[in-house]
């Protein structure tokens, strides 16, 4: 079984994401997005599942970024 991963040219096409490499960092590092795998030092690769998952657990509007929610 193949699973298809998105370079990062890809990531850029499909999804709302900083074009630059540092700005992608940035947002592993401060927002948690998830982390690439890398096929050789140069090729960093995303899981698209894990991109979605990430982009749904997001608030959906600026101003719910701040709220708490009682589960």
């Amino acid at each position: 079984m193949t699973i298809a991963l998105l370079t990062r040219y890809d990531l850029i096409k499909r999804y709302p994401v900083p074009s630059s490499r540092p700005g992608l960092r940035a947002w592993i590092k401060k927002l948690g997005f998830p982390k690439p795998r890398y096929a050789n030092p140069n090729t960093p690769l995303w899981s698209p599942d894990e991109v979605d998952a990430w982009f749904l657990s997001r608030p959906s509007h600026h101003l719910d970024a701040g709220r708490v929610t009682n589960v």
